[in-house]
């Protein structure tokens, strides 16, 4: 009896025989159905493609823009989880606009269907177009991750989140399901505005803005704001509660610091230093005591004996200079 013995995929049906066998020079339009690592390494990809009535896999490699050592491009593409006791390879009634897999076109190696190239994707039936409904010129989604362009030259990431519905278990023939995103991670975002402005926010209170037009810094966190101005050289703080808590320096240098605080201000440090460069107050005040302990005080009576002589001034004076040396910093 005259049989080869062929792949393995084309026994799923015996149908599939000849139209393997049948050279096909033409671009088919597929769906993906199956990852597969092939030669330890390769990521293959099973394809069903449709040939005069008969439903073929094909396993293919995906084409990508570089195919060099260093230079490369790599990227997964989902398949079509499908019911295998209801949904299998060959099914007449099944149509590609109620699967959720990538459609892909696919070229045959010299007219052959054992090996193919993906060539790239096709917009699937079930999602519709959405650059006609706005002001879009490039929108794309990978993995809940969207990148949007307008067709003003803003250019937004954004995380819609992962998606949280079973798309890919999708029912054979029944309209596919609007995408349901993770609302808790979803949201954040980053943009670069038409005019040059640069942003990032989680999508509810947390975000960070530079104004390029304005020439302004803004950080902000719930109710609490803080705006940096380049023009004027100063920094504006609008804010119930603000704290830094860092383990090492931190240094703010500006030409001119206004604080205004309209109920109370504290300042709390080990060591306080404030003054310039020729004098620091703390240490002022420490050399006024001790200038005033050795005023001596002319009365009617003649001269007085020093103030530091007073049987009061060991107890209260030096305990205060005490108190202003353990926390006297310097500049």
């Amino acid at each position: 009896m005259d049989y080869i013995v062929k792949d393995s995929a084309i026994h799923s049906d015996p149908r599939h025989f000849a139209a393997y066998d049948a050279k096909e020079t033409s671009i088919k339009m597929g769906m993906v159905r199956e990852i597969y690592t092939a030669n330890s390494s390769e990521i293959k990809y099973v394809v069903e493609v449709q040939h005069r009535g008969n439903t073929i896999p094909v396993a293919c490699s995906l084409m990508t823009r570089w195919g060099g050592v260093r230079n490369f491009e790599e990227y997964g593409l989902r398949p079509y989880k499908g019911n295998p006791a209801t949904d299998m390879l060959g099914a007449t009634d099944q149509t590609y606009d109620t699967r959720v897999g990538d459609l892909v076109l696919v070229a045959c190696l010299n007219g052959q269907y054992r090996e193919g190239v993906i060539l790239g994707g096709v917009r699937h039936p079930g999602r519709k177009s959405t650059i006609p409904a706005a002001d879009i010129a490039y929108i794309s989604e990978f993995n809940g991750i969207e990148t949007k362009i307008t067709t003003s030259g803003s250019y937004r990431i954004t995380n819609k989140g992962a998606i949280s519905a079973p798309l890919d278990a999708a029912i054979p023939g029944v309209p596919i399901l609007p995408e349901i995103n993770n609302p808790v991670v979803g949201g954040s975002y980053y943009e670069l505005s038409d005019d040059g402005s640069w942003s990032v926010t989680d999508g509810m209170q947390q975000s960070i803005k530079i104004d390029k037009t304005g020439q302004t810094t803004t950080i902000t966190a719930g109710k609490c704001s803080v705006t940096l101005k380049v023009l004027e050289g100063s920094a504006t703080v609008d804010s119930p509660t603000v704290v830094i808590n860092s383990t090492i320096q931190t240094d703010i240098k500006t030409m001119m610091l206004n604080m205004e605080a309209t109920l109370s201000a504290k300042l709390k440090a080990k060591q306080i230093a404030i003054g310039n460069e020729t004098f620091e107050l703390i240490q002022g005040l420490i050399d006024l005591i001790d200038g005033l302990g050795t005023l001596v005080v002319t009365s009617p009576a003649g001269p007085c004996n020093p103030l530091n002589t007073a049987p009061t001034w060991a107890v209260s004076i030096e305990l205060l200079k005490a108190k202003m040396l353990a926390i006297k910093g310097s500049l």
